[in-house]
């Protein structure tokens, strides 16, 4: 599970990963990268090469992801 809070700004995020698949999402506040996240669930996306900046939304992880490709 990965979690990130910002209560000053009022954004939460918390994602479920198994075996570095996304299974769940919770977003409170900015939910903008929301579909993004269920596609990747949708398509059992391997996350590791991303992992480390999935909290921070779809544009960087996006691109770390095809960087790795």
């Amino acid at each position: 599970m990965l979690r990130y809070v910002d209560a000053e700004h009022g954004d939460y995020r918390r994602l479920i990963l198994r075996h570095n698949i996304l299974v769940g999402a919770v977003l409170y506040g900015d939910t903008r990268d929301g579909p993004w996240y269920f596609q990747q669930s949708l398509e059992q996306r391997d996350l590791t090469r991303c992992r480390d900046i999935l909290l921070f939304g779809a544009t960087d992880a996006t691109q770390q992801l095809e960087e790795a490709a």
